[in-house]
């Protein structure tokens, strides 16, 4: 793919080079609509604050277009319009050929343009704003359900889908643009986020790959219609249950294994590392409050069988290297995810294309998309 020419100091009209371009994206929406949803990439640097557009979009009801225009200006003036040009002006310094936005393409962009062209600098602003490019994900997406293909991974939980899909160029990792692992102790640090930017993060990527080349498929890993808390698009949710299923098999010691290292003990350092008072407060009660999550489906026995469990892999992790917590990693495989696992592989199994170990999967997916 050829990275496209967009000419500083226009109107861009090709959304979709826009989109492929990789551009830094500058857009001047008011924060609560950056939050809200954005294009990936994209930095907020508002015309407007929330209490300013929420000023001028009560005159603008009350008054009208013109005088919530003057009105706008009037907030936008002296030092705050100074302010304003400057941080614009500092992003094209550290990256010339940022290009910025608004909702629609139209006047905040466009202020912010002319401010920026008077002085002394250039920049390119997107035709359509916000709603035209996410117009064009949306295009994407429905064009890709419609003729493109997918392949899923699936496997029981601690077999390797995640590493399986990072080695390969044409996958979409959903549980990476959600911000969450798909289970219960699979929860970030960080604040998932927001559902358009999940979409709009998965839509991108998928353009990327549909323009490098349209007619090979795409792999992604068999999840549930929610990660999380964020929805997958129920058009691409519906293709994915459709879709061949490719199976990683690997023994129940090499899971709890895995296990041990991605639930506890990176998630115990990396909890120590951002919170160095109270690290190990904080990771007992993280095992603990996930464990509490999914109490309903295991029931009250099991649960406290295995919240004791992992009381005690938690006095004595320090001193055995970690090695108690596999019971309590044992038991939930057993008594939580395999059972809910087979339950949900039992209604796709006309799906199944291919069981097989880690390097087994690899290569049938390498021949799937290669052919060699």
């Amino acid at each position: 793919m050829n990275t496209p020419l967009i000419k500083t100091g226009a109107v861009v009209p090709d959304i979709r080079s826009v989109l492929l371009s990789g551009s830094t994206m500058i857009d001047v929406r008011a924060p609560i609509e950056f939050a809200h949803g954005t294009i990936p990439k994209s930095i907020n640097i508002p015309l407007l604050e929330d209490n300013e557009r929420e000023e001028v979009g009560i005159c603008f009801r009350h008054a009208g277009q013109q005088s919530a225009i003057n009105l706008g200006y009037q907030i936008v003036s002296g030092k705050t319009r100074e302010q304003r040009i400057k941080a614009w002006c500092e992003q094209l310094i550290r990256d010339q050929n940022s290009i910025l936005f608004c909702a629609r393409g139209g006047m905040r962009s466009k202020i912010a343009q002319d401010w920026i062209h008077n002085a002394g600098y250039s920049c390119s602003r997107v035709a359509g704003g916000f709603k035209a490019m996410r117009n064009c994900l949306l295009d994407t997406l429905h064009q890709f359900i419609k003729t493109g293909s997918i392949i899923i991974l699936g496997g029981m939980t601690g077999t390797g889908k995640t590493k399986m899909l990072n080695y390969f160029v044409r996958a979409i990792n959903l549980e990476h643009a959600a911000n969450h692992k798909g289970s219960s102790f699979g929860r970030s640090f960080e604040e998932q986020p927001s559902q358009l930017n999940f979409e709009n993060c998965i839509l991108l990527h998928l353009l990327n790959l549909v323009d490098l080349n349209p007619d090979l498929p795409i792999i992604f890993e068999n999840e549930s219609r929610l990660i999380g808390s964020r929805q997958i698009p129920p058009t691409l949710f519906d293709k994915m249950n459709t879709s061949p299923i490719v199976i990683i098999k690997k023994s129940f010691e090499d899971r709890v294994s895995s296990l041990l290292h991605e639930y506890v003990i990176d998630r115990h350092r990396h909890t120590l590392t951002k919170y160095p008072d109270d690290g190990d407060y904080r990771f007992g009660s993280y095992l603990k409050d996930s464990l509490h999550r999914i109490t309903k489906r295991l029931g009250g026995q099991r649960t406290k069988k295995i919240s004791n469990l992992i009381d005690h892999a938690l006095v004595t992790q320090d001193s055995n290297n970690y090695l108690d917590h596999r019971a309590w990693l044992a038991a939930i495989l057993r008594e939580y995810y395999d059972p809910m696992y087979n339950y949900q592989l039992n209604l796709k199994r006309d799906k199944v294309a291919f069981y097989g170990d880690f390097n087994a999967v690899q290569e049938w997916i390498n021949f799937s998309i290669n052919g060699s």
